[in-house]
């Protein structure tokens, strides 16, 4: 795939990460990739059903601590909360943290190198799965949601 890569280094705690994005917006179509961007996957949203279940994890644990969400921050919530359902790349763990965050210490003090700039460049993408997701029990999906969402700062 043709994607426009930008490396980036968290000035808290100096992960180095790359980021990657499509070169042209696609509706429902999604790029994410491992927790320091060495892998990289392509989703198309529009044909899967992950996201729906996500919603409906976020808002129950919402509702079971009485914390009022609006449409707009549950989706921004479940689309960065959304790497807990896919399935590894080589043995990396998927993170779709927001990408103004660091995906090691949660910061969000990510400096774009600018003698790198933003490149486009062929990138072998793999297609996102979620064969392990799939397999597990509605509590134990709820569990893994609810860590994540702490994890995120989005529960406390």
């Amino acid at each position: 795939m043709k994607l426009i890569l930008s490396h980036t280094k968290c000035s808290n705690c100096k992960a180095e990460c790359i980021l990657y994005f499509t070169s042209n917006y696609t509706y429902g179509e999604r790029i994410v990739s491992t927790k320091c961007g060495k892998q990289c996957a392509y989703v198309n949203l529009l044909s899967e059903n992950i996201v729906q279940e996500l919603e409906k994890y976020c808002i129950e644990l919402y509702l079971e601590n009485r914390i009022n969400i609006s449409s707009n921050k549950l989706a921004r919530i479940v689309s960065r909360i959304y790497g807990i359902t896919c399935d590894d790349i080589n043995g990396e763990k998927i993170d779709t943290i927001s990408n103004t965050r660091c995906p090691n210490c949660l910061e969000r003090k990510l400096v774009k190198d600018d003698n790198y700039g933003e490149q486009l460049a062929d990138i072998e993408a793999f297609e996102v799965t979620h064969y392990s997701w799939e397999k597990l029990e509605d509590d134990v999906k709820k569990e893994k949601v609810y860590r994540e969402l702490i994890r995120q700062g989005y529960l406390a």
